[in-house]
């Protein structure tokens, strides 16, 4: 009885644990994906001088890999490309849009002037800096 009560209590701290390095893991290979994303932007600008919201433009596919606990971070994440013409200089953001059970850990987002976070109207550089 003991021993079965000892196991559980280490199941109630370990589980938690694991759950929250599964999801960092997921948000760690999504960042990479949008930094990659971020960098084929601007290699599109050198040659085009102007960014592009097709991936297709950019000879990205969504990754194969996997991560974790046998799931890929396209099953974790949606990539969204989009182009802003707000200001005289040609901008994009990227947006990693959380599916499944990263739903939890919530978006994240990054343009072009390498601002970054969460939700554009409110950045929030702590998601990026863990």
């Amino acid at each position: 009885m003991m021993v079965v009560s000892i196991l559980a209590v280490l199941l109630l701290v370990a589980l938690p644990a694991f759950q929250n390095y599964t999801i960092r893991t997921h948000r760690a290979a999504a960042k990479a994906e949008m930094l990659e994303l971020a960098n084929r932007e601007q290699q599109y600008l050198l040659s085009n001088r102007a960014y592009t919201n097709d991936p297709a433009d950019l000879s990205y596919e969504p990754p194969d890999g996997v991560v974790g606990n046998g799931v890929g971070v396209d099953d974790r994440y949606t990539f969204e490309l989009s182009t802003v013409s707000a200001t005289t200089m040609p901008a994009f953001e990227i947006r990693a849009i959380a599916k499944g059970d990263q739903v939890k850990d919530g978006n994240l987002w990054l343009n072009s002037q390498g601002e970054r976070g969460e939700d554009p109207d409110d950045p929030d550089e702590d998601k990026w800096a863990r």
